[in-house]
């Protein structure tokens, strides 16, 4: 994968299959480790035991719902210097979502751009043209877009449905039904290529 590939040529290590149980730290609230949790290795059927992985600097990278789990108590007391920074990740809410691939027979116009393109799709949030922007899939012919269909659910919190109103709930849906709804979408962010008015009609390969 080109990400693995990136850190590694840079004397990083990727290590899969090590869930982070919990963030250890001191009495100052300074993280000392990250604590990993054993799981059964799949070739030998054995349980690993449970590891503390020390470094300089400790990065987080999970969802907003699984950090909001994993935050020490210790940076949440009404008198850590850290509670108001903290407190601000409370009402976040995680949001469902559907990822979705699609692969055409010819080149959209996408942007030339090599990252996700946020969209003004309310299906839609992001996608990329992987044919552009990972080598992995690199076509100069033919796009494979990746998509973010997102919010999937029609409730997904509260404060959000107050604010957003509410959204159709996608998951469980039949794949065909959401593929529909997808191209339904891209008909609008790519009028040049899908729809009846289109001048460079691109079809869905699969």
């Amino acid at each position: 994968a080109p990400l693995v590939e990136y850190i590694q040529q840079r004397g990083g290590t990727v290590l899969l299959n090590h869930p982070l149980d919990s963030i250890e730290v001191d009495d100052t609230g300074a993280v000392t480790a990250f604590k990993i949790r054993g799981i059964t290795d799949p070739n030998t059927g054995q349980l690993q035991p449970t590891r503390l992985f020390k470094a300089d600097k400790y990065v987080s990278c999970v969802p907003v719902h699984i950090f909001q789990k994993l935050v020490p108590s210790a940076w949440t007391q009404p008198d850590a210097p850290t509670a108001s920074f903290f407190d601000n990740i409370r009402p976040l809410e995680s949001v469902p979502v559907i990822n979705i691939h699609l692969w055409f027979d010819g080149k959209l116009d996408t942007p030339d751009a090599d990252n996700l393109i946020f969209s003004k799709s309310k299906l839609l949030s992001v996608y990329a043209d992987m044919s552009k922007t990972c080598k992995e899939y690199y076509d100069p012919d033919r796009s494979m877009l990746e998509l973010v269909f997102a919010p999937a659910a029609a409730r997904f919190g509260g404060a959000a449905v107050d604010e957003f109103g509410e959204y159709e709930d996608w998951i469980g849906r039949s794949d065909q039904e959401i593929v529909d709804a997808t191209m339904e979408e891209l008909e609008n962010l790519f009028p040049k290529h899908f729809g009846t008015d289109a001048t460079d009609e691109v079809r869905l390969r699969k």
